[in-house]
């Protein structure tokens, strides 16, 4: 029986999307399962702001302590990869991280380029993997032989759009992952996989949160294209209200706080340090 074939197609984001992705290919069964055809980077995208503006932003709406905060973990976070890239078991780009895996590595400007579209057409991809923050459109939903998937950080039909952890905690509802098949609509379609997060310690904070987000996709990941595999849809919880929400402001964040909701701790930090662990 072939293995399916599997195209990725991330943002170059190298702090959470780079850590998912080397711990989907330090795992092996990835590998081993699904034929990669093809391993493709587009450019980040943080709503509709540059790269400079989106730092004003988190300075503006957070504040400047949970901004001071959030840049030292972005420095741990570089810091304690480099340190493990040095032993080889962590990769500091996508280029070497493909090269090492000799899976072919390309370059778009965003998913709904047609060189990726034709490429996934040629290539008879059967399943492509997004994790990018564009709205894809219909030509490469329909590209490949199965679907798309996405994961979304969120329990959805609950808080669909940008940080969903941070609308969840405002306004007291679960917080949880979806795996989900991409349509035209934003973070709906069949789910393939959903976890509901309880645990205190996981949800002290959005990065705390994030962080086993990225370090567990792997996981949830395998349980996602199983399911994609032998057609198993979760149930919807259609007593949950739905709703979309797009970048907070101030006001919102003041709101969080009021809540009890955290951004980053101090001891976050130092959360990178988990990466020498194994």
């Amino acid at each position: 029986m072939r293995k399916l074939k599997i195209a990725i197609i991330s943002g170059d984001d190298k702090l959470w999307s780079l850590y998912a992705w080397n711990n989907v290919f330090r795992s092996q069964s990835f590998i081993q399962e699904y034929d990669c055809a093809g391993f493709w980077i587009c450019n980040q995208k943080f709503s509709n702001k540059k790269k400079a503006s989106a730092w004003y932003w988190y300075l503006k709406t957070f504040r400047f302590w949970n901004f001071f905060k959030l840049f030292s973990f972005v420095v741990s976070f570089k810091i304690f990869s480099f340190i493990k890239s040095l032993a080889g078991k962590y990769h500091i780009s996508f280029s070497k991280l493909c090269k090492t895996n000799k899976i072919p590595f390309f370059k778009t400007p965003n998913p709904n380029d047609a060189s990726f579209i034709e490429w996934v057409k040629a290539n008879e991809i059967d399943i492509v993997l997004i994790m990018v923050d564009y709205i894809l459109k219909k030509d490469i939903l329909n590209a490949p032989k199965i679907c798309v998937v996405n994961k979304h950080a969120g329990f959805l039909p609950m808080n669909k759009g940008l940080f969903p952890y941070f609308w969840a905690k405002l306004s007291n509802q679960l917080q949880g992952i979806s795996f989900h098949k991409v349509n035209e609509k934003i973070d709906e379609g069949d789910l393939y996989y959903q976890e509901k997060v309880e645990s205190k310690e996981i949800l002290r904070s959005m990065i705390t949160f994030y962080f086993y987000v990225h370090k567990n996709y792997h996981l949830m990941l395998n349980i996602a294209l199983e399911n994609v595999l032998t057609k198993t849809i979760i149930p919807l919880h259609k007593d949950l209200p739905g709703s979309y929400h797009s970048l907070p402001e101030a006001a919102d964040y003041i709101t969080f706080k009021n809540n009890g909701g955290k951004i980053i701790n101090w001891q976050d930090i130092f959360l990178p340090f988990e990466l020498l662990k194994n």
